[in-house]
């Protein structure tokens, strides 16, 4: 009776690995890819945080662990914080030539300090109404 519960555990962890490597196999090809417009390539997000972590730490923000694959500008996007006030910056990742480069989208918009942000704004008649 010993003998049969022996031979089984290894064939139960044997089963257990095989299960685990496949499961990781159908994950890594279906949800870590960004694939181009035309379908010819595509770029894992292993690919992309190292290539972003090689060139958009140098701006001097912290990279976001969101990577966002944008298909149809071909690329992986991640955003970059605390960069430059008002405005939003992205390491941009082309899945076609390889290539890296940061984007930056201001507004000029600055978000008030954490005090005043639930603040509510005076009317624009608040001379009026003092007597």
């Amino acid at each position: 009776m010993l003998k049969n519960k022996i031979v089984f555990i290894p064939i139960i962890i044997i089963f257990l690995i095989i299960f685990i490597v496949a499961m990781l196999l159908v994950y890594e090809n279906s949800s870590n890819y960004c694939l181009s417009k035309d379908g010819e390539n595509k770029m894992g997000i292993i690919e992309a945080k190292i290539l972003a972590n090689l060139v958009c730490r140098d701006e001097g923000g912290d990279l976001s662990n969101e990577y966002y694959c944008v298909s149809n500008e071909d690329a992986w996007k991640v955003e970059i914080r605390n960069v430059k006030k008002g405005c939003y910056t992205s390491c941009n990742i082309d899945i076609n030539k390889r290539e890296v480069n940061v984007g930056y989208r201001c507004t000029g918009y600055e978000m008030p300090p954490e005090p005043y942000r639930n603040v509510t704004p005076l009317p624009d008649n608040y001379q009026d109404l003092n007597p």
